[in-house]
């Protein structure tokens, strides 16, 4: 309640009545506390909320909040980038929207154990990551996690921003350096690039890979007897055959003039 001062200013003041028995007639003792600083700092506290609230919830990058590995708050830029609504994340883990593997070859539920450690350990940490929505679309997104208290609890503050459509964009312009202009298939660099990937997850998974050479005999006579438009299209041929007979996943390349993997 507001109570005012001598001079007729107010505070706010917190008022205890008690009942006290004296000489056969009861009066009544009033304590009054000073409480305009407390009452001061619970309203600046409750405007602090009330504008991360605001910032949350307008926010256009994905926020979600977790306690160890559990979602326990999301806002709608988090519900568009998921595509499901606030209901189906919290509660859930991160791996539950994430593939089983990251581009890399790591497992999913491995590599976020390691990153969730590094941001205990080491402090805020900003990476790249692939989600899986509940619909099987897929999505990549740049993380920033970083770590905070409430109440003297730990929790993970997850801003996601998507970077499907950049990653795309690289990727399409990296596919201008990784293929054979001529045949379609991977050049030497694309070749490379990508086998290392494939070692890597067959490592981690333990199973083996089969890599077959092959190179167009006689290339020379067909340039030199029919001129190179003749031998380019024999390549074309070869690299055809190459396509019809092996399975979409496989990775094949043209590694030199005559030359496939």
């Amino acid at each position: 309640m507001a109570v005012p001062r001598n001079d007729g200013s107010p505070f706010e003041a917190e008022v205890s009545l008690n009942r006290i028995p004296i000489g056969g007639e009861t009066f009544l003792q009033a304590v009054v506390r000073d409480v305009t600083e407390r009452k001061r700092m619970e309203a600046s506290t409750r405007e602090s909320e009330r504008r991360y609230r605001i910032l949350f919830e307008t926010a256009q990058e994905a926020i979600l909040i977790m306690k160890g590995f559990i979602f326990v708050d999301c806002n709608p830029a988090a519900e568009r980038l998921y595509g499901c609504s606030c209901q189906e994340i919290l509660g859930s883990t991160p791996f539950r929207f994430s593939p089983d593997f990251q581009p890399d070859g790591q497992p999913s539920q491995e590599k976020g154990t390691e990153l969730v450690h590094d941001v205990i350990q080491k402090g805020p940490q900003r990476f790249e990551w692939v989600h899986q929505a509940l619909d099987g679309r897929r999505f990549e997104v740049e993380v920033s996690l970083s770590q905070f208290h409430i109440a003297g609890q730990s929790h993970l503050f997850v801003m996601e921003r998507d970077i499907t459509n950049q990653k795309r964009a690289q990727e399409e312009l990296r596919a201008l350096s990784l293929i054979d202009e001529l045949t379609g298939l991977y050049n030497r660099r694309g070749f490379l690039t990508l086998a290392r990937q494939q070692l890597k997850m067959a490592d981690r998974m333990h199973r083996g890979l089969f890599l077959l050479f092959a190179d167009l005999d006689d290339l020379k006579n067909i340039n030199d007897d029919y001129g190179h438009p003749e031998g380019d299209q024999a390549l074309k041929d070869v690299a055809g055959i190459l396509k019809d007979t092996f399975r979409e996943p496989d990775i094949l390349a043209r590694i030199g003039g005559d030359e496939f993997v």
